[in-house]
Formats: C-alpha cells, sequence, structure tokens
C-alpha cells in the first residue's frame, strides 16, 4: 500500500512540474500540497501508523520519530512543516478564482 501511495505522490510531483513549465503557480501549489500529503502517508503506512483520514498529516510523521533512519530523522520535521503549511493553504489551491492571483506570485 505505501508503494502504491509514493506512485501516487510522483505523479502528483510531475503534474506539479509540468504546471510550473507553464507558469501556472497555483497549479503548482495545488500539485505539490497533494504530493506531500501523499508522500507522508506513504511513510506512514510503511511504519505501521494508520494514517488518520485529513490533509494536514505532517505532524503526525513526529509521532514515530523513533522509528525512522537517521538520514530521515534529519528531514521529517521540515518535510512535516511544509506538508502542515500547503494544507493549510489547500482551499486557495482548489478555487483559485476566490483569490488575488498577486497573493500566489508573492507565495511562490
Amino acid at each position: 500500500m505505501a508503494e502504491r501511495t509514493i506512485r501516487i505522490a510522483e505523479r502528483e510531483f510531475r503534474n506539479a512540474l509540468t504546471c510550473r513549465e507553464d507558469s501556472d503557480r497555483v497549479g503548482v501549489f495545488k500539485y505539490l500540497q497533494e504530493c506531500m500529503e501523499y508522500a507522508v502517508k506513504a511513510v506512514l503506512i510503511a511504519y505501521g501508523m494508520d494514517y488518520p483520514k485529513i490533509h494536514a498529516v505532517g505532524r503526525f510523521l513526529l509521532e514515530l520519530k523513533e522509528k525512522y533512519p537517521d538520514w530521515f530523522l534529519l528531514s521529517a520535521p521540515s518535510i512535516a512543516e511544509l506538508t502542515d503549511t500547503l494544507s493549510r493553504g489547500r482551499s486557495r489551491f482548489r478555487y483559485p478564482y476566490e483569490y488575488p492571483q498577486e497573493q500566489y506570485r508573492d507565495e511562490a
């Protein structure tokens, strides 16, 4: 299940790169948020956690830190923070027509 979830995360990352090539900032944010969410859920699945069915899953990475290899343990806090930051903006990435476009440029 974790491997399948990683493949989905990779697909969303490719979508983000395509949006970047098209100068679609909103699309980049939208697909990166999805990518990060799936990637974190894949880690949680791989380590046996019944992941929560929410978008802000980053903080749950920190609950399993005693199980991670050292190389991942160093990155886990920043991955968790980025994942949760992107999830807080999820509605703006899903409904971009409701927000000023300058906001995305500044954030990007």
